[in-house]
């Protein structure tokens, strides 16, 4: 989940949708008054954190994945003011015990984007967690 403000005072949130076994999410924009703009969501699909872009747009980084223990990857979205995707990029795992995913994302000077998380060797409790950053170009690409 996250919320974040947009550049006209208003709001845009990701939340978790639907049943606890599936992984959605649900992004809703709203006005500075708190009524709602926009909504998408988003099917197999965990939101880290979303932010507005230069450009007005939104980008997220999250996972994708049916449910919590078949993750496919690192996942991020870039979308147009009005919630309409406009590229993504999947990141996959490396291997079936090997969990990826984003947390946190922040544009950068150069219009790219730089992603933080987490990978995991496999899906014990008790597996260690590696932190990583990622520079990525403006079209979501390494």
């Amino acid at each position: 989940m996250s919320v974040n403000e947009t550049n006209g005072g208003g709001l845009i949130v990701s939340t978790r949708y639907g049943p606890y076994e599936q992984v959605c999410s649900q992004v809703t924009k709203l006005s500075p008054l708190g009524r709602i703009r926009s909504q998408k969501i988003f099917h197999d699909v965990c939101i880290g954190n979303i932010k507005q872009t230069k450009d007005c747009g939104y980008v997220f980084t999250g996972f994708k994945g049916e449910d919590v223990f078949s993750i496919d990857g690192l996942y991020i979205v870039k979308m147009d003011a009005f919630l309409n995707g406009i590229w993504s990029s999947l990141l996959e795992t490396d291997d079936t015990y090997s969990l990826k995913a984003g947390y946190d994302i922040a544009e950068t000077s150069d219009c790219g984007y730089v992603v933080a998380g987490t990978k995991s060797a496999g899906l014990s409790i008790n597996d260690e967690f590696e932190f990583w950053l990622m520079k990525l170009d403006m079209c979501g690409q390494l």
